[in-house]
């Protein structure tokens, strides 16, 4: 591959990954927005964030597991994070254990 085939190549895939994220985001923008989906729209960094990291704690060998040390710290941090609502303290909380579990 020459490097015009790279660039072209780069500069597609920057506009087809913005072009889905743009579009929504103009289309809300623009118009007015109900008081039942700006509600349903709280939800969805909660839904994906733990779409990404469940999968990380709960299975391991592609089995569920639910006696681990994820699970414990991650016990851990959710009631550090709804005590303190300190993302700060919750990341430390959970890298302090991490560290001396020996993960």
């Amino acid at each position: 591959m020459n490097i015009y085939s790279f660039i072209i190549m780069l500069i597609g895939m920057g506009i087809v990954t913005y072009i889905p994220r743009c579009v929504p985001l103009l289309f809300l923008a623009k118009h007015r927005k109900s008081e039942k989906l700006n509600k349903w729209l709280q939800y969805i960094p909660v839904a994906i964030f733990s779409a990404l990291i469940f999968p990380d704690i709960f299975i391991k060998n592609q089995q569920l597991v639910l006696l681990d040390v994820k699970i414990l710290i991650s016990l851990v941090v959710f009631v550090v994070a709804l005590k303190s609502k300190s993302i700060g303290i919750s990341i430390m909380t959970g890298l302090g254990m991490f560290y001396f579990l020996g993960r």
